[in-house]
């Protein structure tokens, strides 16, 4: 129930805003790691609850439609393990403990009120990714207040300017996986360019830039060449084109480690993004 395609860039948003906030990575920040896998989890499996009438049709091996688990018991499963997150968090800070819980919150409002989903699920998702990199800067630095130090920490930025603009574009196509490719995905798609262009702005313009600058202007490249080839081929293969993107978002943080940390964390983060790739030609992404 759980897609593995998702879970390095989970890691990677929680790895990037602790470098960001801190340019280290510190046991707090394990434990961020460990709650945002429970939330992954837990927002996977109460989307299969919520959408099993629709997978029985459109992906009928999925475990609910094929009578692995009950709709009932993914439910309870799925809110379980949300709770559970919310427990792992506990040792990383009341700022991070406010972040796994919106989180938790957006996750249940996108599962639990499908009805909603089509206006404001990419919103969500979007938000969802957001509040993942500030989890692991609030958890790392230990911060009480998450937008406290807004103008000093670049998390946060990051966080709103770049990483939630880049998921919203590409959960506006994700949304309607499943059906016949839209006039506008191209668009949709398209606009998750500018995102990646203002990181790339930011690591050429840095006055402080080091090699790690140098690894994080190349993984802007890289994802500014995927989406140009996802845009391309949205039309005719919707889901690959969602799929790469998916996995770009391990490329975005490649870039943030790079910033935050140096060329180590940010050949971390292209590794991570290599194994992304590897799961998804496997797994379904989404």
């Amino acid at each position: 129930m759980v897609r593995p395609a998702g879970l390095p860039s989970v890691l990677c948003n929680v790895g990037a805003g602790a470098l960001l906030a801190t340019g280290a990575v510190n046991s707090r920040t394990l434990w961020a790691c460990l709650a945002s896998v429970l939330l992954y989890a837990g927002g996977m499996i109460l989307n299969d609850a919520a959408d099993a009438a629709e997978d029985a049709v459109q992906r009928p091996d999925r475990p609910i439609p094929s009578g692995e688990m009950t709709r009932r018991t993914a439910f309870l499963t799925g809110l379980l393990v949300l709770v559970l997150a919310q427990v792992a968090v506990i040792p990383c800070g009341e700022g991070a403990r406010l972040m796994a819980a919106v989180m938790a919150g957006l996750i249940m409002f996108y599962d639990l009120l499908p009805v909603f989903r089509w206006g404001s699920g990419p919103l969500c998702l979007a938000a969802i990714r957001g509040c993942n990199v500030l989890l692991g800067a609030t958890a790392a630095s230990g911060a009480v207040e998450v937008f406290a130090s807004w103008a000093d920490v670049p998390a946060a930025p990051y966080a709103v300017y770049v990483m939630a603009p880049y998921v919203l574009a590409l959960s506006l196509v994700a949304a309607g996986e499943t059906g016949p490719a839209r006039p506008w995905h191209p668009a949709a798609l398209a606009a998750a360019g500018p995102p990646v262009g203002t990181m790339l702005f930011l690591v050429l313009t840095d006055p402080g830039r080091g090699p790690g600058h140098l690894a994080a202007a190349g993984a802007c490249v890289v994802l500014l060449v995927i989406v140009g080839r996802a845009v391309r081929i949205v039309g005719s293969r919707p889901q690959a084109a969602v799929g790469s993107l998916l996995g770009g978002i391990c490329l975005l943080d490649t870039a943030a480690a790079g910033i935050g940390g140096g060329p180590v964390w940010a050949a971390a983060g292209g590794i991570a993004w290599l194994v992304s790739r590897a799961v998804g030609r496997r797994y379904s992404p989404t």
